[in-house]
């Protein structure tokens, strides 16, 4: 790819496996304990069972795990980053909201769990014999799907999907600290004098992403702008979920 956003360069974009994802789930605050058990009124084909149990700390941990997944990159996104602001300061003067997508990954099966309360909990079991045990992992890459047999504080687990799935890394344009205090002081001059004494209220509820077009401008645009890894509340954002 020769050109992005107007900017000349030599963008190298990588298509593979994804190994480290493949071998290695994705998790935080979690842990798990493996326990078996003989329960004929729950287990259809077999007289026991392999349970499995994770216990999340916190609302918002996650676990993550997905089989054969291919990934497609933009592998030197950090190399013109500046000149895309300059570009974009040149030619966007009323951008609001910028996110470029720098990975797009595709799953053959995925499990995602997240915690939505403290203290969440997720048990599920396994049908058959595993004297090995069971871990999170298989999840996704055991041979059969495991059911749920007791949840607590996990937001729509999603385990095995086998449909297929698409994920997404992207970077956010964001206005700086020193951007906002442009964004500010704009505001404040086009207040009436009655108004001047909630500026304080004011300002926490304006939007701070919409800079005068007259302070943007390509030497400074570094100064005003910078980008980070988008996040889910940026997600919700974008998609107008409160």
């Amino acid at each position: 790819m020769d050109e992005f956003f107007g900017v000349n360069e030599d963008i190298s974009i990588t298509e593979g496996r994804h190994p480290y994802l493949d071998a290695y789930p994705m998790q935080s605050g979690v842990s798990q304990s493996f326990r078996r058990e003989r329960d004929p009124e729950k287990v259809s084909s077999s007289n026991s069972a392999s349970y499995l149990n994770l216990e999340f700390n916190d609302a918002g941990d996650y676990f993550f795990d997905a089989s054969n997944l291919s990934v497609r990159s933009i592998e030197n996104f950090y190399e013109f980053k500046f000149k895309l602001l300059q570009q974009l300061a040149s030619e966007k003067f009323n951008f609001k909201e910028i996110y470029v997508v720098t990975s797009v990954m595709k799953a053959e099966a995925f499990t995602l769990l997240t915690a939505e309360d403290d203290d969440a909990t997720l048990e599920v079991f396994f049908e058959g014999d595993h004297q090995s045990g069971v871990t999170a992992e298989d999840l996704t890459k055991g041979e059969t799907k495991p059911k749920i047999s007791s949840m607590k504080g996990v937001a729509s687990p999603l385990i095995k999907e086998v449909d297929g799935a698409f994920f997404f890394k992207a970077q956010r344009l964001e206005v700086s600290t020193q951007g906002k205090e442009i964004v500010s002081k704009h505001i404040l001059s086009q207040l009436p004098e009655s108004m001047q004494k909630h500026r304080s209220e004011i300002l926490r509820y304006v939007p701070t992403q919409v800079l005068p077009s007259n302070d943007i401008y390509p030497a400074k645009v570094h100064e005003l702008f910078h980008w980070r890894e988008m996040n889910l509340d940026d997600l919700l954002d974008y998609l107008g979920v409160d």
